[in-house]
Formats: C-alpha cells, structure tokens, sequence
C-alpha cells in the first residue's frame, strides 16, 4: 500500500504511475484524499483564539485539519495549533507570535511575512513551507523539519534550531 499522508499530492502521483481509476477506488476509501480543512475546525477557529484555544484542551485527542486554509493577515497570537495538520496553509503577514506549533504539519504552507516570535515549532514539519521575511525571533524550532524550506530574510535572532534539519539537509548543532 503507498504512503498517502501527503493527501492530495500523493493521489495524484498514484494516478500518474497507475492511470486505473478501479485500482485507485480500492486503494483508498471513499472521502480518504481531499484539497479542504475539516469545516467544523475552521468555523470554530473563526469564533477566535480563545474558543478555539478552549476546544483544544476540551478535545486533546482530536488532530485538527486546516489544511490548505486562508488565514493570511490573521491574528492568532497564542493560538493552539499543537499537532495539526496545517499542508499548504496561507499564513502571510499572520501574528502567531506565541503560538503553539509543536509537531505541526506545515508542509508547503505559506507564512511569508508571519509573525512567529517566541512560537513553539518543535518537532514541526515545515518541509518546502515558504517563511521568506517570516519574524522567528525566540522561536522554538528544535528538531523541527526544514527541509528545502524558503527562509531568505528571515529572523532567526535567538531562535533555537537544535536538532532542526535545515533547508540544506544538514542537522543544526
């Protein structure tokens, strides 16, 4: 069975190398790949941090998916989004300062211009994600996943990267 955790870009790959739409529909249950967040996270993010910060510590089982969202220019400061399936995201010029990013999944998201000072990205998979002029001044980046990530003209003044795979591939010490 292929790895489809990469949702919609892992589909398309699979129809590319088998082009046999009945072998797709047995590979994957009906509903398994989809382009949009759950619409029930997203209304209650809507309703603003502190509901959605509430929900959170009501539901710490439930892994929220705002996948491919736009919540650019938003302000999040403090917004838990611990674990959350953040892919493809727009996040440009948001405040998420203070924000709790540990073990998100923000492959290919877009935070140009975000603001993530003193943000906890620990253990984040922001593998391809665009944080060109992104402020992570203080920021929490242990062992977070960098992986050909796009940081020109980003402050990382004080961040801590221990652990961190950088935009090279390389471990920062």
């Amino acid at each position: 069975m292929p790895d489809l955790t990469r949702g919609a870009v892992s589909l398309l790959l699979l129809l590319s190398k088998t082009k046999r739409g009945k072998i797709i529909e047995v590979l994957l249950p009906k509903g398994a790949c989809k382009l949009m967040a759950n619409e029930e996270h997203l209304a209650l993010l809507k309703q603003g941090v502190e509901v959605w910060n509430k929900w959170r510590e009501s539901n710490p089982e439930i892994i929220p998916d705002l996948s491919w969202v736009n919540l650019g220019g938003v302000n999040l400061s403090r917004v838990n989004l611990s674990e959350a399936n953040l892919e493809g995201a727009n996040f440009e010029r948001a405040n998420l300062r203070g924000a709790n990013l540990e073990g998100a999944y923000l492959f290919e998201s877009y935070l140009e211009g975000a603001d993530l000072r003193e943000a906890n990205l620990e253990g984040a998979d922001l593998e391809e994600a665009d944080l060109e002029e992104v402020n992570l001044e203080e920021a929490e980046l242990e062992n977070a996943a960098l992986y050909r990530a796009e940081l020109q003209w980003a402050n990382l003044k004080g961040a801590k990267l221990t652990g961190a795979t950088m935009p090279n591939g390389r471990i920062h010490k």
